[in-house]
């Protein structure tokens, strides 16, 4: 049984920015004891995953895509840039855009993020 002074370092040295490993060897405690605790009283770490993307925020990311880099919209939403990539693809691989759409500046059809033609002439 965990004794609660142990478990409760553990946890503030992790609240305080120190690594698992580092609260492990500082209370005492094995590593996978202070992650059960931790889980069990929500304290967020590096091994918890985020939580999948909901269809709201892959619309929202695709919504991005049209006017911004993957790069940029991965830094609006707070995600990789792999989540965005995955979105932008629809997870298939193909390294290609969802489709092709018109440029909002000149009407021509493209597949990058931005028209090379109004890029220039700085249009769109």
């Amino acid at each position: 049984m965990l004794n609660s002074a142990e478990t409760q370092s553990a946890l503030a040295a992790i609240r305080g920015g120190a690594t698992l490993a580092e609260a492990a060897e500082a209370s005492g405690l094995h590593p996978s004891s202070i992650y059960r605790r931790m889980r069990r009283q929500g304290v967020k770490s590096h091994r918890c995953k985020p939580p999948r993307l909901s269809g709201k925020e892959k619309a929202t990311i695709r919504r991005l895509l049209d006017r911004y880099s993957r790069r940029e919209v991965a830094e609006q939403v707070g995600r990789g840039l792999g989540t965005v990539s995955r979105v932008a693809t629809d997870g298939n691989g193909s390294g290609l855009t969802r489709s092709a759409r018109r440029c909002p500046g000149c009407g021509y059809l493209i597949r990058t993020q931005r028209c090379l033609i109004c890029v220039t002439r700085n249009v769109a």
